[in-house]
């Protein structure tokens, strides 16, 4: 069972689920929600960002996106993602999270399909 879920980001109140067999597409399933819910979301409780797993990451759905900002992470079967994600590890300059041994780095790539590098974050 896969369990959708949508919530807003100050106090994690959830604003939308759904139950999904296992044997379902996360990428296909996550595309159908956001475009029956998106427009609803933004004008009911002011949504004004996306954070997703990398269900989001696909062309079709970010092109459905349009200019709605989102953060997300690229999954490492993108071409050229585990040569971004190596080339920052490697760079000391990341910013620290929270002191938990997390550092965060930011690159610009152009991937999935040749979408627009200034639209497509790998950190």
């Amino acid at each position: 069972m896969i369990l959708q879920l949508i919530s807003e980001h100050q106090a994690g109140i959830p604003l939308w689920m759904d139950a999904l067999s296992g044997n379902s597409s996360d990428k296909a399933s996550f595309r159908q929600t956001l475009n029956t819910h998106l427009g609803q979301f933004r004008e009911g409780v002011g949504l004004s960002l996306i954070v997703a797993d990398s269900a989001l990451y696909t062309a079709k759905t970010l092109q459905d996106l349009g200019d709605f900002p989102w953060i997300t992470r690229v999954p490492e079967t993108i071409a050229g993602t585990r040569k971004l994600i190596l080339a920052a590890s490697g760079d000391p300059a990341g910013t620290s999270l929270h002191g938990g041994g997390f550092k965060l780095w930011r690159r610009e790539a152009a991937l999935a399909g040749g979408l627009h590098p200034s639209r497509t974050r790998a950190c």
